[in-house]
């Protein structure tokens, strides 16, 4: 999906797309969470497996980015 900036042709490839982050490194997650929304993502996070469960069953996700330390 595209999308114009002051002219300028922008991508934006998750525009509108539902996203959850799931990492439990509060830096880690806050770095991919600002770079998923500025590619146009709707992001929510979460940083525990438990808390996974919990979202995916309330809200449908158009992708999900999961760190494996957290489902060990």
């Amino acid at each position: 999906i595209e999308a114009r900036s002051n002219g300028d042709l922008m991508l934006l490839p998750y525009l509108g797309q539902r996203i959850l982050v799931v990492e439990d490194n509060e830096a880690t997650q806050d770095g991919l969470t600002a770079v998923l929304a500025a590619l146009g993502g709707v992001v929510d996070t979460a940083s525990k497996a438990i808390e996974l469960g919990e979202r995916v069953k309330s809200v449908q996700y158009d992708k999900v980015f999961i760190a494996e330390a957290v489902l060990e």
